[in-house]
């Protein structure tokens, strides 16, 4: 079975030509790509099998050397890459969005649904209580808190570079 790039948009496969590349495992580096990913799926939380895609990656996000290249052997991503590339075609594009509960608790709360368009624009489907939306607006400004933190740590010299 094809693994699949996780970016809301995108269903680019490692069967079509694409590289998928495993979740980092710097926390600092993981929080910036959950966060590029949560921009386009507001629910979705990284698991040990997501991927995402090489087309989600500037080319000097990638290194390779000439014997590598001699060889035939694909370029590889750096360390720290960060995904900077989502282009979502058509505003019709759309994520859905479903809390993370046990079927049995989905089914008691009322199959709660939320549709996640391209313009980051959410429709709410009935059934969520106001707690469930201050819950994910605070959660929402939490990441984009901790994207701009650690992007901004990520970006500043080191000690050693000064």
């Amino acid at each position: 079975m094809p693994r699949r790039c996780v970016v809301g948009g995108c269903s680019n496969t490692n069967d079509g030509g694409f590289k998928l590349h495993k979740w980092p495992k710097d926390p600092g580096i993981a929080s910036i790509w959950t966060n590029f990913v949560q921009s386009t799926r507001t629910c979705w939380k990284p698991t040990q099998w997501s991927h995402v895609c090489s087309a989600h990656f500037e080319e000097n996000c990638y290194y390779t050397t000439q014997l590598a290249r001699s060889c035939g052997y694909p370029p590889r991503l750096k360390e720290h890459a960060i995904p900077t590339i989502n282009e979502i075609t058509s505003s019709d594009d759309t994520v859905s969005c479903i809390p993370r509960y046990s079927t049995h608790e989905a089914q008691r709360r009322g199959g709660n649904e939320a549709t996640v368009h391209a313009d980051n624009s959410t429709e709410m489907n009935a059934n969520f209580t106001s707690l469930d939306v201050l819950a994910s607006a605070a959660v929402s400004i939490l990441n984009e808190e901790n994207f701009y933190q650690n992007t901004i740590q990520l970006l500043a010299p080191s000690k050693s570079e000064l």
